[in-house]
């Protein structure tokens, strides 16, 4: 029996990656400047989901959850995620949280040392 197994290259490449909610990333075709994407939705290249289309390099900008691209040049689609954005922690919300917590142990302690 005999077996050809063909090399897969990627076809489209996201910048940055991953993409991330709320931010423009690009997404790029190996086929060259000027080839045809297709952007849809989380139900596949197939589906009658369509987000959009430009040419590569595609720039744009997404809200988070599972999208789908067709490169014409090959016609792959590619499967990828656009993160949620994190929220930044505040820097100085564990000190606060502590100074208060001595403040309420002197306040406490000293009604109780008053009684």
């Amino acid at each position: 029996m005999v077996v050809n197994i063909e090399q897969v290259w990627a076809t489209v490449t996201f910048n940055p990656n991953p993409p991330v909610d709320g931010q423009p990333f690009t997404i790029t075709s190996s086929g060259g400047p000027g080839t045809s994407l297709s952007l849809y939705g989380s139900c596949g290249c197939n589906g009658n989901c369509g987000e959009g289309s430009g040419s590569s390099p595609y720039t744009l900008t997404l809200a988070a959850g599972q999208y789908n691209v067709l490169d014409s040049s090959d016609s792959s689609c590619t499967s990828f995620t656009v993160i949620p954005a994190t929220v930044p922690e505040y820097p100085y919300g564990l000190g606060l949280v502590a100074i208060f917590m001595i403040l309420g142990y002197a306040v406490i302690k000293r009604r109780a040392k008053a009684r």
